[in-house]
Parts: C-alpha cells; sequence; structure tokens
C-alpha cells in the first residue's frame, strides 16, 4: 500500500491525471542499472485514504 500525504500528515484524495494515469511510481535499483515503472491504482474501499500499488 502506498499512502500518500501532504506536509501536515493529511491523505490526499484528489490526483490530477498525467499521461493517462493517477499515479507512476518509478522503482530504481540501488545501482541505477535497471528501472521499473508501476502504476498503483485507487482501492475504491479506502478511496480518500491513500493509494493501493
Amino acid at each position: 500500500m502506498i499512502d500518500v500525504q501532504d506536509l501536515e500528515g493529511k491523505a490526499i484524495a484528489k490526483f490530477d491525471i498525467f499521461q493517462e494515469k493517477l499515479m507512476h511510481l518509478i522503482i530504481v535499483s540501488v545501482d541505477s542499472t535497471s528501472t521499473q515503472e508501476r502504476h498503483p491504482v485507487r482501492d475504491s474501499i479506502s478511496a480518500g485514504e491513500g493509494v493501493k500499488g
């Protein structure tokens, strides 16, 4: 689960669509030789409390 919060620790519930997705998660290996891109989706049960990956 990915929990997205503002600087005050409040959950961010509204996201802008960018390149047809609500969220882009880019994972980089420790040695920076490989990357992966994931597009987590909002969990309908906890919408407004975060985003499920």
